[in-house]
């Protein structure tokens, strides 16, 4: 079954290490730098997703993500 964890430090096994499930990590930040930098700390960048109704600062913020592919909205 799908799974998601939640409230998962940063520096968790499933965040550093590849799982091959369908689990979801949700890692909680302060700030949109801090969101930004912990992306760039993992080396699973395949895929992001950001989600708000400001799209103008999403697209800002999905231009900022390293991954392969950055959804908005979606």
């Amino acid at each position: 079954y799908p799974t998601s964890r939640l409230n998962v430090p940063a520096d968790a096994a499933i965040c550093r290490e590849a799982c091959f499930a369908p689990v979801a990590a949700v890692v909680p930040f302060d700030t949109v730098d801090d969101a930004v930098s912990l992306a760039r700390r993992s080396p699973f960048g395949l895929g992001a997703s950001v989600f708000t109704a400001d799209t103008a600062a999403a697209r800002e913020l999905a231009a900022r993500i390293p991954a392969g592919s950055v959804c908005v909205n979606d």
